[in-house]
């Protein structure tokens, strides 16, 4: 995957005609891994896009190189996946024309109300079709509601089989998206769990171990609180946890962590567990 993504940055400076795969202008992870991993596929399967066998394909993250680093999820999240963040090519990086070209095409990931609508040869969405969105009668569109334009991707390559042929090439590609998958099947099960059980807020408890070695030097924990729909009680539950003197968890804001817009900590002090925790957080509960 790194290789491809050295070689599409390479094709910036040459004279060549391509196919630009870009997600949409919030740029979150579902969008920025769909157009990397599609536009690999493409590369390697260009079937679905017969008349433009001779044009490269060329995953654009849509952010400027400037405000990449804001995008906290996608960034960690490539970078936790061994993907080269410096060989990722942004919406300020590469020339994108509104009227019409020749040289230079566009696939648009997870949306398709696009202002280079012009230029654009297909489109993958899970979300409902937009009729003022003006494409061209002939572009490919992969539209569905489903949960993640990620689930779309995936079904893309497994029905052109070139996973019976060439696995191997899709390793990376597979495990981002699958990866991706499983974060967004972890959102929706906790929304389902917090909606069961009638949950205001959720705390996740976690710890991580060397099993080589089993003592406290080489044990990590962390925390998590979220707020389902009670946000009073996840303020007094946040500022207890952190703030408390007699047990000091010694917590670390983990900003690198977005989920369910949640607050997430790393536990330094790694001697205190639930049995400490959780009378705490009961406290809180019988005095709210």
């Amino acid at each position: 995957m790194n290789q491809f993504l050295k070689n599409c940055r390479s094709l910036l400076t040459q004279q060549v005609s391509r196919i630009v795969v870009i997600g949409n202008e919030s740029c979150d992870l579902d969008s920025a891994v769909c157009s990397i991993c599609l536009a690999f596929h493409l590369s390697k399967c260009p079937s679905l896009f017969n008349s433009f066998r001779n044009y490269h394909f060329i995953p654009v993250l849509n952010v400027s190189r400037k405000d990449l680093p804001l995008k906290t999820e996608v960034v960690f999240y490539l970078h936790e996946n061994n993907i080269s963040i410096r060989d990722l090519i942004c919406n300020d990086e590469i020339e994108l024309p509104e009227a019409m070209s020749n040289e230079t095409k566009l696939i648009l990931v997870d949306h398709h109300l696009s202002k280079y609508r012009q230029n654009v040869i297909g489109v993958i969405d899970h979300r409902p079709f937009d009729s003022y969105s003006n494409l061209n009668e002939n572009v490919y569109k992969h539209i569905e509601l489903v949960g993640s334009c990620a689930s779309l991707v995936l079904r893309i390559i497994d029905q052109s089989n070139v996973l019976k042929k060439n696995k191997a090439d899709y390793i990376s590609t597979l495990n981002l998206l699958y990866d991706y998958v499983k974060l967004e099947d972890a959102e929706i099960n906790l929304q389902k769990f917090a909606r069961m059980t009638g949950a205001n807020v959720i705390v996740l408890i976690g710890m991580r171990m060397d099993l080589a070695k089993n003592d406290n030097a080489n044990m990590r924990r962390d925390l998590g609180i979220i707020n389902v729909n009670n946000q009073d009680l996840f303020q007094k539950i946040l500022k207890e946890l952190t703030s408390n003197n007699t047990v000091d968890l010694c917590l670390e804001k983990n900003n690198e962590i977005e989920f369910l817009g949640g607050a997430f900590y790393d536990q330094r002090n790694v001697v205190y567990t639930r049995k400490q925790i959780l009378p705490l957080i009961c406290d809180i509960m019988d005095k709210f």
